[in-house]
């Protein structure tokens, strides 16, 4: 995900003012609605993630009732869009919310990391203690621990400057990017049946040659 799309997408974002709902609908992906049902998918996967927005409705019907899934909308949904940052000048965007409880505004993050291999999706309180995350992360993995309670330390500051574009029409190109992801994935499937369908020829044309032919079997029914 590259950093001008993110920065853009902050100004994007920022026109709307409640988070209505938000579930996860895929292993990686997180839908998010908001304002007059306007909805924005994060893709949250390793190696290529990314945002887009579709047309068309969800296929998938699976319910996902990890712990993480429970925190996303026990501390997220039906809440109010405080404000949304790049953080660390770094391709970090956050979605900071208040939810109003009984007592008083509790504030929470949505903090989608799109970092390479330390791509995540990481729930914080305002005090940046970890609620839940997409992944964990222990210390024998990395330095930087990614654990439900434990304060979630900055990533090194880029030493580098992003480059930097312009998007004229950011929902026209969400949706170009879903097309583009369906593309491939179709193109993907195609590669993978067309080799399966091959290694099924191979095989078919394999027996075949081992077979007699017509001379030696009639000649063993006499």
């Amino acid at each position: 995900m590259k950093y001008y799309i993110l920065k853009e997408l902050v100004t994007y974002l920022q026109q709307f003012s409640n988070l209505n709902h938000i579930k996860r609908v895929e292993n990686t992906v997180v839908k998010l609605e908001f304002n007059d049902r306007k909805t924005v998918y994060f893709d949250m996967i390793k190696g290529s993630s990314c945002i887009y927005i579709k047309n068309s409705k969800d296929i998938n019907k699976k319910l996902f009732n990890a712990p993480f899934d429970v925190v996303l909308q026990k501390k997220f949904n039906n809440s109010k869009i405080d404000k949304v940052y790049l953080r660390n000048n770094d391709k970090i965007l956050v979605i900071q919310i208040k939810q109003k409880s009984s007592y008083k505004e509790q504030i929470y993050k949505l903090q989608f990391e799109f970092t390479g291999k330390n791509t995540n999706l990481i729930l914080l309180d305002q005090d940046d203690v970890i609620l839940e995350a997409l992944r964990h992360i222990d210390e024998w993995t990395s330095s930087r621990i990614v654990k439900v309670g434990q304060k979630l330390l900055e990533l090194e500051k880029p030493d580098f400057e992003f480059k930097c574009d312009q998007i004229d029409d950011m929902e026209k190109y969400l949706t170009n990017i879903y097309d583009q992801k369906v593309e491939k994935e179709l193109q993907n499937l195609k590669k993978q049946k067309s080799i399966q369908i091959n290694k099924q020829i191979t095989k078919i044309s394999k027996l075949l040659g081992e077979l007699k032919n017509v001379e030696e079997l009639e000649q063993q029914s006499v």
